[in-house]
């Protein structure tokens, strides 16, 4: 905290100005006025230094009983650094040629604590220019400056809560989007392709070529899979995250024209944990989607390796190759699912070019607490 002073000059405020009055007219008088006062800190201090005078108002913000401190010098109350270059001396100095000031500094109280202090020093002098001594108030800052800050760490703590909120309504949009597309994806290909097969099979069955409608209802049943394993993938729970990927990737390379190769270290990966699994396997499918969508990639390679303490995957293409945004503008849906899914399990998301194409790759940890949702 800054300190300041500034010299009053010769026109005090005045409650100053009648306590110097009342001191130099009588002692006796001055003593009771500034014994009385509770919320300031009001004492005499001689030309050498030492306090002469202690009123209610110093032992209640200070601490220090008039037994205590009676005879001490001032520079008891300043922070040792302060005292020891010489700083209390230059303020009565500063009082003496000058006329009074008043700044803003740190105090030291009986138990050792620092308090920000409102300080004003006058010094009193004879008619013939004799300095009798100074008169010292004191008042406390620290209530003041608490409640300011708690303001402040109020104000702070609302704006971040603002913050949260609109990134969660963000998130939301974002999540209602993502599931309105889904749905339109999977009412797309009942209408388009079961919609298909089961009029071909109808067809078939009133022209009575049984064989035809045999095949169509093949066709019917596989496209049922296809739709069932897009929305969640069966072999994920009966056979784990390798045998999904491959299953994945063999029903991309019939839809689309990619080759995907899924390549596994060790060659046959193990059973993690089912969060881990179906994390991994939602963030496979959005790359993979985001490569077939916008990429114009002919090979995509897809590294699934088993570390000790994570998963790594890897996951390659060769197509136009990656583009940073600049700062403020939302990556596309597909690059901020996977790094939301990443981080939210408690891994890392990168994502770079590579020459051609580009790599991503994620590390999910495996003994992270998992929850989350899919």
């Amino acid at each position: 905290m800054k300190k300041s002073s500034r010299n009053i000059g010769p026109g005090l405020d005045e409650q100053q100005s009648s306590l110097t009055e009342a001191f130099e007219a009588d002692r006796e008088n001055f003593q009771n006025l500034v014994r009385r006062v509770k919320d300031y800190a009001i004492f005499f201090v001689e030309p050498s230094g030492h306090i002469k005078t202690w009123n209610d108002g110093a032992q209640r913000i200070i601490g220090y009983a008039p037994d205590e401190i009676l005879g001490r010098h001032v520079s008891i109350l300043y922070p040792i650094q302060v005292a020891a270059a010489g700083q209390p001396q230059r303020n009565l100095e500063r009082a003496a040629s000058l006329g009074p000031f008043r700044g803003d500094d740190w105090r030291v109280r009986r138990n050792g604590t620092p308090f920000w202090a409102n300080i004003s020093i006058t010094c009193l002098k004879s008619p013939d220019g004799r300095i009798l001594g100074f008169v010292m108030v004191i008042r406390d800052q620290m209530n003041e400056i608490l409640t300011a800050q708690k303001l402040h760490d109020s104000t702070e703590r609302c704006h971040q809560l603002e913050t949260r909120v609109e990134e969660l309504e963000g998130l939301l949009t974002r999540a209602l989007a993502f599931r309105d597309e889904e749905w339109k994806r999977v009412a797309k290909a009942l209408r388009e392709s079961l919609g298909n097969d089961l009029a071909t099979i109808r067809e078939a069955l009133e022209t009575g070529f049984t064989s035809a409608a045999t095949k169509a209802a093949e066709k019917a049943l596989q496209t049922a899979r296809d739709i069932s394993d897009s929305l969640y993938p069966e072999t994920l729970e009966t056979l784990g995250l390798q045998s999904a990927i491959e299953r994945l990737a063999s029903r991309l390379r019939v839809s689309t024209v990619v080759d995907i190769e899924v390549v596994s270290i060790p060659a046959h990966l193990p059973r993690i944990s089912h969060e881990i699994e179906i994390t991994a396997f939602r963030i496979v499918e959005a790359a993979l989607a985001s490569i077939c969508s916008h990429s114009a990639c002919p090979t995509v390679r897809i590294e699934i390796e088993r570390k000790p303490d994570a998963l790594l995957l890897r996951i390659r293409d060769h197509g136009r190759g990656f583009f940073p945004l600049p700062d403020g503008i939302p990556a596309r849906r597909g690059i901020a699912e996977m790094k939301h899914r990443a981080l939210h399990f408690g891994g890392e998301f990168t994502i770079s070019a590579a020459d051609p194409g580009t790599l991503v790759e994620v590390l999910l940890p495996i003994q992270a607490e998992t929850f989350q949702v899919n």
